[in-house]
This record gives C-alpha cells, structure tokens and sequence, in this order.
C-alpha cells in the first residue's frame, strides 16, 4: 500500500486487501458538523506499517469491506 488518496470503489477494495495482509490498521476520522447537529463522516485515514491512504467519504460508500471478517 502506497501513500494516496482512495476515490475509486475498485481501488479501495485493493486497500482493504493489503490491511487484511498485513494483519494490522491505525484508522482516523475526520468529521464536519456544520450546519447541523449531526456530525458528518468527511473523511477516512487509514495505515498499516508501511504505508497509509486517505479516503474522502465523498467518493464509493462501501465501507463494508473494512468491517468484513472473512
């Protein structure tokens, strides 16, 4: 996993595979609540020992894949 932003459901299916590989991920959030009362996900940082990629929540929304466990 190299350093870059995610935008295409594709490639961030290829990110959750190299996490899944290397068996270990920090992960950051980054909220926007402006004009509301209810935080918005804007953003999602992700690493593993050797690289991280950043994920603007604008693009796919399958998060699922992080979650998945098999």
């Amino acid at each position: 996993m190299s350093q870059g932003l995610v935008t295409q459901q594709e490639d961030f299916a290829a990110v959750c595979d190299e996490i899944r590989s290397a068996g270990i991920v920090a992960m950051d959030t980054e909220f926007v609540s402006e004009g509301s009362y209810r935080p918005e996900l804007c953003l999602l940082q992700l690493a593993v020992p050797v690289a991280s990629r950043r994920r603007p929540t604008g693009g796919p929304r399958s998060f699922r894949l992080v979650a998945d466990h098999g």
